[in-house]
């Protein structure tokens, strides 16, 4: 009876480290949700990626074709150390990613540009106005943006972009829910183009969002972004300023 007990725990053992070594690979995910980075698919970019790739890259795991297509950061056909080196480098700030003039990569990796790339241009432009009228500049924030992801990936299930999330509250209860601590917070919403330029036009030709752009009470921004294709907008935009 105890030699089974021994085997039955030593196979729970082996499940578990199996499970570590092969991150997501039974989780499918849509195309409009992979960011290139991302190799694990947790929906963060960090060093668990670039630990995921290096282990790949001397196969101790194996990777699906999902996260394969995230991988590969320099789009050089392969999946090696030089991609780990640059996933760790993007994660601390210092490596952005850029799918411009890659012509053969799959159409489904559109999205991935406006994770990396056109949320950076996005708080380049809030501030660079700010500056026109100095204004301290905001700091990005993380748990901000996460939140305003999420906002995004609600509205674009209603039939038009609103400040209520899709249960009818106030946006604003995605800050009290997540007990984001705050004295004045406001938020900017817009949809229908991919492009970071144009969505900030959007929003400095209108008032209200101008304002929010240009409060000298705020100190940090949440910038998010969700694609749903076929939707209203395709592509909704959300901003949350808090100070």
């Amino acid at each position: 009876m105890k030699k089974i007990k021994i085997h039955f725990r030593t196979v729970i053992a082996l499940f578990v480290v199996f499970a570590m070594l092969v991150p997501s690979l039974f989780i499918p995910v849509s195309a409009a949700e992979l960011y290139l980075g991302d190799v694990d698919l947790s929906g963060n970019i960090d060093s668990v990626d670039s630990l995921t790739i290096q282990r790949y890259s001397v196969g101790l795991i194996k990777l699906n074709a999902q996260q394969l297509l995230c991988a590969d950061v320099n789009f050089d056909g392969s999946v090696d150390t030089l991609d780990s080196l640059l996933v760790l480098r993007n994660s601390v700030g210092l490596e952005q990613f850029s799918l411009k003039n890659n012509k053969n990569l799959p159409s489904n990796l559109k999205i991935k540009e406006i994770k990396i790339d056109q949320i950076q241009e996005i708080l380049r432009l809030v501030n660079q106005e700010r500056k026109k009228r100095n204004l301290a500049p905001l700091t990005l924030d993380k748990k901000l943006s996460s939140l305003s992801e999420t906002h995004a990936k609600e509205i674009s299930t209603m039939s038009d972009i609103d400040h209520r999330r899709a249960d009818g509250r106030d946006w604003s209860t995605l800050l009290s829910d997540s007990k984001y601590p705050f004295m004045t917070a406001g938020e900017n919403i817009a949809g229908g183009s991919p492009e970071a330029e144009v969505i900030f036009k959007l929003w400095m030709n209108s008032p209200a969002h101008r304002d929010h752009i240009l409060s000298p009470k705020f100190h940090k921004i949440g910038i998010g972004h969700y694609y749903r294709a076929n939707s209203t907008y395709d592509d909704y935009w959300v901003q949350i300023f808090t100070d």
